[in-house]
Order: C-alpha cells, then structure tokens, then sequence
C-alpha cells in the first residue's frame, strides 16, 4: 500500500510541478522574439557588405534594435540596461 501512495504523490507531483513550470514561463513566443520591428515583411534577412565598401571600420548590430540597421547605432547599450543582456557589436576592419 506504501508503494500507491508513494506512486501517487509523485505523479501528483510531477503534474503541479509541470503546471506550475508552464504557468510561468517568459511571455509568449511573440515578446521572445529577437527582432522586433526591422524588415518584419521577410521571411529572413540577409546583408551582404563588399569588404571595399567597408573602408577602415564598420559596427554590425547584433541586438536588432538599432535605428540604423545592419549597422550599430549604440542601441544595445540600453538594451542590455534594461534586460542584463551582454550583447555587442560585430566590429569589422580592414588587416593593417
């Protein structure tokens, strides 16, 4: 008889412990996303930079909340304030 109950309790368990863990997960996949405004119209967004064009130094954004997208404007500095996120720039130069 210990072992029903024990089996009981545990399936109990599990069950709040799985209902519980689903009630409070982070937001919706929509508040998930990464990118939250640029070129929402693509189905993926792909850039493609000539390393001509990139002249001594370019900052890539990586955070996707740059006003100046593909390019850094500084934006993931609030970003990782409000988050505690440690996302960057992808800095590219030219080999000396």
């Amino acid at each position: 008889m210990d072992i029903a109950r024990d089996f009981f309790i545990f399936v109990v368990g599990t069950c709040t412990g799985y209902l519980i863990s689903k009630s409070t997960e982070l937001g919706s996949k929509k508040e998930q996303l990464v990118n939250l405004s640029i070129e929402k119209e693509s189905a993926k967004i792909v850039h493609s930079v000539d390393i001509e064009d990139i002249g001594e130094l370019k900052a890539y954004c990586r955070c996707w909340r740059s006003k100046s997208f593909p390019f850094c404007d500084g934006s993931h500095t609030d970003h990782n304030i409000n988050t505690g996120d440690n996302v960057g720039p992808l800095i590219v130069k030219r080999s000396p």
